[in-house]
């Protein structure tokens, strides 16, 4: 259902979501947000809404806002971040997820190997004071996710993630940053190591990314999955490790409650990693590892890492000559959210529209 419906604002997406309502003998009581987009992401605030029944004016109260910051990546940014007046010094948290690295990639006759690359790491903050809310601007970076490695008659190492930080203009010097994952390796060594999860960063908590699934064998075609990215409940997990012929999972976002894990499989694509939800919105959260692939003919293509960092699967193909791709990893994130002041705001003679979709 949509309350209210708004297309544009000042040329960008606006619009109202319902979350939850309810009927008392005497209310109307729903629990709403309220998404803009704005030039770096979205603006999304949750408002308590009461209507007495019989009436048409409705009363309403701002009870969370959150900004997430999503492109463009891999430079830094000079802005405010989205954050508005409402901004809260005494209750608020800045999230950060780093990019994940891309698997490696294979592609010879006879036997080769090609790893998951790792997941981002998770970093937070709280009670982060800005000056002018609205109007302070800040340095920050979203990091990129690593490029998908391709290979046709030699193996291709993965592609590493890029960091992701708030408030300075190299992740060392910021107020909270997180470390990219690894690339994961490929070739014919024993073993061939998954890229390393990102682990490191600054700020005051922090959840490293899953590494990248190992091979612990040469001789035969194995491809391993991406490890996912860390989160607000713990490490991201590993992609599987393998030992024989065939291509491994990747592991889980943000412990148990991130984007899934992709699958391995025998026929191309593999299996993408999972987006996560459990940012705040349930629609941004922290990714999972992409599956890793492995086919003995025709162009074979791993899964790549689900957003927001998540780590690319490995890619092996026994045929020399065509093209064996990666798992590429996904970009990073970062999340403002603060409880705005507590002020009741009147429409009078509003109009609730409820729509179904």
């Amino acid at each position: 259902m949509t309350w209210y419906d708004q297309p544009q604002w000042n040329g960008r997406k606006a619009y109202w979501d319902e979350v939850r309502w309810g009927r008392t003998p005497e209310h109307e009581i729903a629990v709403a947000c309220f998404r803009k987009q704005h030039e770096n992401g979205w603006l999304v605030k949750f408002f308590l809404f009461l209507r007495r029944i019989g009436e048409e004016q409705i009363n309403y109260v701002p009870v969370l806002a959150q900004s997430f910051l999503t492109s463009p990546t891999g430079s830094n940014q000079t802005t405010n971040g989205g954050v508005d007046s409402t901004w809260n010094n005494s209750n608020n948290t800045i999230e950060v997820v780093a990019g994940g690295g891309s698997g490696g990639a294979y592609a010879l006759t006879g036997g080769g190997e090609a790893a998951g690359g790792g997941g981002g790491e998770y970093g937070k903050t709280s009670n982060f004071n800005i000056t002018t809310p609205g109007t302070s601007t800040f340095v920050w970076r979203i990091g990129a996710g690593g490029a998908a490695a391709t290979a046709t008659t030699t193996s291709t190492a993965g592609n590493i993630g890029g960091d992701s930080w708030w408030n300075g203009t190299t992740q060392a010097g910021a107020t909270v940053g997180a470390i990219h994952g690894n690339g994961g390796g490929a070739g014919t060594a024993n073993p061939t190591s998954g890229g390393a999860g990102g682990t490191g960063g600054v700020g005051t908590t922090h959840n490293a990314g899953g590494r990248g699934g190992t091979i612990n064998a040469s001789g035969a075609q194995i491809a391993a999955g991406g490890g996912g990215a860390g989160g607000p409940n713990g490490a991201g997990n590993q992609g599987v490790d393998i030992a024989t012929a065939g291509a491994s999972n990747g592991g889980q976002g943000d412990a148990t409650s991130g984007g899934a894990a992709g699958t391995g499989t025998t026929t191309t694509p593999g299996g993408a990693g999972g987006n996560g939800t459990e940012l705040g919105d349930s629609v941004h959260g922290c990714g999972g590892g992409g599956g890793a692939c492995r086919t003995t003919s025709g162009a074979t293509t791993a899964g790549s890492g689900g957003l927001y960092g998540g780590g690319g699967g490995g890619s092996t193909l026994n045929s020399n000559g065509t093209l064996s791709t990666s798992g590429a990893g996904a970009q990073g994130i970062i999340v403002l959210t603060w409880t705005p002041a507590p002020v009741l705001v009147s429409k009078p003679r509003a109009k609730i529209v409820y729509r179904r979709y």
